[in-house]
């Protein structure tokens, strides 16, 4: 590669990933309402409270996590001028992010988790189900301020004599409201646990006058077994399942249907290429190994493993078969893609196939890792750019981007992000040239074929939220990736989505007052690293600076 076009590459991710930097403050949940508590000192307040409540036995068991308040920004968006509600979530009673705790006699196994979905392989709020007495669920905003409450009481209970009364000031002083700001009112939301003693309030809180809350409490023999402060941005859940966006029921109705296609059709090339004796199936064997070994350790730094050998090998086994089920996805589609995609678009596999040979020092391995590490930077910083417009004009049904709450766990955790971001820009990378290559057989076209499948890629990429802001937004995400597989090939598009995954996945920041900040400049340095690789590897022993030379 010339010096002048490495230079132009290089400054390029550089400069994205300034204006990252700067956008992520303006439509970012962590930057417009920053985590000023770490999540161990969110996690004492939560055994605070319940010591308080009178669950102060040790557990043999306990977990935390963040989750995001997604109805809650969804109203925020819908309901008031973003101007406003965008610079007021630092000071929010209710703003993005929600911590849970959960405790238990018994050990926490989780029943579900897949890779496909962030690889949620840990403890959540009903999984495992609330059913031993004695487990409890504590659910803070990130002041430390209970939101909602759940225990379990005990499973026999012969007392004759008569409960006490409850406090329920104890409730309203964990959660920081006051209690004479809020009116008794009439039953309506029923607990989701056994009671003999139930109230109900109606009022608001003085952060947020205006903001109608209401306030459900439960109670068995004294001792208070539910808490939940709802606005009126709260549903049913319990009554019928929420019904999901149109876009996002299309995108996951495509998804499936593109699955399931590729399944198909890689069965029926894959054969055709063992039979005639083609295909590279030793490339095709060592990347499904790879992303297999990758998604078994995600799970292993991602989920809630317990010292428990029978539930352990449980949730292993479980986790396995989808390792394998993607393991054989990949060699699957490799295996019938190569030969054709070697023979129609050569330059595709070629840098890609020398990473994984080691030549790690190919001056193409670091052409592709430069240009993808570019337009990952891009294409990311074009979706801060997205959510952060709402901090400057008033755009109505856009909530600030977040990210996977697993990032903000303990150090093993944040490391699964690597790697989980690894193995998806692997599946990525081949169910995009699948989606490619498939749509070509049916077209006969390079060009219809690009376009089909630049549209079926936006429909599952774009968000749900304001179609008239995001669309075009996800339209140039996509054709830059698109083009950056055609031009520079598979190795080049994996880098962009890893880049990608890891911005978006990572509490971007470079204020360094805040306890995520390290993860922050980390994350920062290693994709400044990744694209000096491929700056000083492109060039291939040329002088930085191209002919200019000093005289001694």
């Amino acid at each position: 590669m010339r010096p002048r076009t490495a230079w132009l590459l290089l400054s390029g991710t550089l400069l994205a990933l300034c204006a990252i930097v700067v956008l992520a403050r303006y439509g970012t949940d962590w930057g417009l309402a920053p985590l000023e508590k770490t999540p161990q000192e969110l996690e004492a307040r939560a055994k605070d409270i319940l010591r308080d409540l009178g669950y102060s036995s040790s557990p043999a068991d306990t977990a935390y996590w963040f989750s995001r308040d997604e109805d809650c920004m969804d109203y925020r968006a819908l309901h008031e001028p973003s101007t406003r509600w965008y610079r007021s979530l630092a000071t929010a009673e209710f703003g993005p992010m929600r911590f849970w705790y959960r405790q238990s006699a018994r050990p926490l196994v989780p029943l579900t988790g897949d890779f496909l979905h962030g690889g949620d392989y840990d403890v959540k709020e009903n999984d495992p189900p609330l059913e031993p007495p004695g487990m409890a669920t504590a659910n803070l905003n990130a002041q430390g301020k209970l939101l909602g409450f759940r225990a379990v009481p005990p499973q026999i209970d012969d007392s004759v004599a008569s409960p006490p009364k409850t406090n329920w000031g104890l409730l309203f002083q964990a959660a920081g409201l006051d209690q004479t700001r809020f009116a008794p009112a009439a039953p309506k939301w029923v607990p989701p646990v056994p009671f003999d003693d139930r109230a109900e309030w109606d009022g608001s809180s003085t952060l947020e006058p205006s903001l109608p809350l209401h306030v459900t409490a439960a109670a068995y023999r004294g001792k208070p077994v539910y808490f939940d402060v709802t606005g009126p941005w709260t549903r049913p859940t319990r009554l019928q399942d929420s019904p999901s966006p149109l876009g996002d029921t299309v995108a996951s109705s495509v998804f499936v249907l593109l699955i399931f296609a590729l399944l198909a059709s890689g069965v029926i090339f894959a054969r055709r290429n063992i039979r005639m004796g083609r295909g590279d199936r030793r490339g095709a064997f060592q990347l499904s190994l790879f992303t297999g070994s990758m998604t078994v350790f995600v799970w292993h730094l991602w989920g809630h493993l317990v010292p428990d050998l029978q539930s352990y090998f449980l949730m292993f086994v479980r986790a396995l078969g989808e390792s394998l089920f993607l393991a054989a996805f990949i060699w699957l589609s490799y295996l019938a893609l190569e030969p054709y995609v070697r023979r129609r678009w050569p330059g595709v596999l070629i840098s890609w196939a020398r990473l994984s040979s080691g030549k790690f020092r190919d001056p193409l391995v670091g052409r592709d890792v430069l240009a993808g590490a570019m337009v990952g930077a891009v294409a990311t910083g074009l979706g801060e750019l997205e959510f952060a417009l709402p901090y400057w004009t008033d755009i109505r049904n856009v909530t600030p981007a977040w990210l996977l709450p697993v990032s903000l766990g303990e150090a093993w955790r944040f490391a699964g992000v690597f790697v989980f971001s690894l193995a998806f820009c692997v599946f990525a990378g081949l169910l995009n040239l699948a989606l490619l290559f498939l749509v070509r057989v049916v077209v006969r076209k390079d060009w219809l074929a690009i376009g089909i499948a630049a549209v079926v890629l936006t429909t599952l990429t774009r968000s749900p939220e304001n179609i008239l802001v995001d669309l075009p937004i996800a339209t140039v995400q996509v054709t830059l990736t698109l083009f950056v597989l055609i031009r520079f090939g598979l190795l080049a598009f994996a880098t962009s989505v890893f880049l990608t995954n890891l911005i978006n996945l990572t509490p971007i920041t470079l204020r360094l007052s805040y306890w995520y900040a390290g993860r922050s400049l980390f994350v920062l340095l290693f994709i400044v690293a990744l694209a000096l690789y491929g700056f000083r590897t492109a060039l291939a022993g040329r002088p930085v600076f191209g002919n200019l030379a000093v005289d001694d």
